[in-house]
């Protein structure tokens, strides 16, 4: 069905696929699997024809296809939900589905249509929700499963899921594979991308997996496993990366009394030690978001106190829960984590302003320079934007 050789596309001085290839047969799930900056997001982009590749090419049906911009894709029928959110949030829920099949200027736009042909689209991926209200009245999860929507209106051959279930709960999840499954019967390909590895496992016919922006092999359906899919992608033994080591867990860190985050019924009460792991779980809409942004600030609480050492973190203001040692890593990282136009260095910066102040942006620099490296963070430099 579709196939890419030699696909090359740099940024700068950084090569983000060095001469991938890749084939996808008609009705074939395949995931894409590899470490952050390893080239999938990318190779994605080439094939949606949502960015150039500097050399190499693409073949549909056995012929030689350029696509210039993405709407020369979906006329070929390859659709990517993007791992970036990429819907109107102004324009209505059913707008954002039926979006790559709106009728074109100068002619009749018939809202009430709109909305009667995207109903199936979200009752398939299980959005139930009015389709005229706004999508900014939608939490991210719901956003997410609107973009796929958004691509099934568009009749795919090749679909294309870039972390499309990163932001959905594991109903969600299992309803997306469910529509995945469904169209493999009908033919449709798909082009699976996700950093759970137990979803690639669960879901596709093979992986294929990407290393510095490489091909460095690949797992068929009898031999995908956890396991040796991590390792590949990592390229040594798990267990020389991340060996088991005793925690003494410490005196009493976090408090949490009676705390009512906005949307919640019942109180929370919960103690963090020092060197503990608690993991907050629920469904989509339980409240686990809600009551995290309370405790970092970012939420006023209705009720009850959060402390930090014994001293209390002033209701609703993110700098005292920053000043406690409090860190929020956001649900939606794009619009709230992230100002994606900024730069490295000031993004990694950005909550340690007060602390790195003084003269020069030497500190900063440092700070951002310590950052990259320790956590691998692939960019062309500092002042490469996000």
């Amino acid at each position: 069905m579709l196939e890419a050789r030699s696909i090359v596309k740099r940024y700068g001085v950084v090569t983000a696929l060095a001469g991938v290839d890749l084939t996808i047969g008609p009705g074939e799930i395949v995931a894409l699997a590899g470490e952050n900056g390893s080239g999938k997001s990318t190779l994605a982009k080439v094939v949606a024809g949502a960015i150039d590749a500097d050399e190499g090419g693409l073949e549909l049906d056995g012929a030689p296809c350029a696509f210039t911009r993405p709407r020369d894709a979906i006329d070929a029928g390859i659709v990517l939900v993007a791992q970036e959110p990429t819907a109107a949030p102004r324009l209505s829920i059913a707008e954002n589905v039926m979006l790559m099949r709106l009728p074109s200027a100068g002619r009749r736009f018939d809202r009430r249509a709109v909305v009667r042909a995207a109903r199936p689209y979200l009752e398939e991926v299980g959005v139930d929700r009015d389709p005229s209200a706004p999508l900014e009245t939608l939490g991210p999860g719901d956003r997410a499963l609107v973009e796929v929507a958004r691509a099934l209106a568009a009749s795919p051959r090749l679909l294309i899921l870039d972390e499309a279930t990163s932001r959905l709960g594991e109903a969600d999840v299992e309803r997306v594979f469910a529509v995945v499954r469904r169209l493999r019967d009908t033919g449709t390909s798909t082009i699976l991308i996700t950093h759970r590895l137990r979803e690639i496992c669960d879901l596709a016919d093979r992986a294929v997996v990407l290393r510095d922006g490489r091909v460095v092999g690949g797992l068929g359906r009898a031999e995908l496993d956890e396991h040796p899919l991590a390792t590949m992608m990592v390229g040594r033994e798990l267990s020389e990366l991340y060996g088991k080591r005793s925690i003494v867990v410490g005196r009493p860190l976090l408090r949490l009394e009676e705390v009512v985050a906005e949307g919640a019924v019942e109180p929370v009460t919960l103690d963090v030690h020092e060197g503990e792991v608690v993991a907050i779980a629920g469904l989509v809409g339980s409240g686990r978001t809600e009551l995290l942004e309370t405790v970092a600030g970012v939420r006023r609480a209705r009720g009850g106190a959060v402390s930090v050492s014994g001293r209390p973190v002033r209701a609703g203001s993110p700098r005292d829960a920053i000043e406690a040692g409090i860190a929020l890593v956001p649900e939606d990282r794009h619009r709230q984590g992230l100002v994606l136009d900024a730069s490295v260095r000031t993004n990694v910066a950005m909550g340690q302003w007060r602390s790195l102040s003084g003269p020069g942006r030497r500190r900063e620099t440092a700070a951002a320079a310590e950052a990259v490296e320790r956590l691998r963070i692939k960019t062309a430099g500092l002042d490469a934007p996000v």
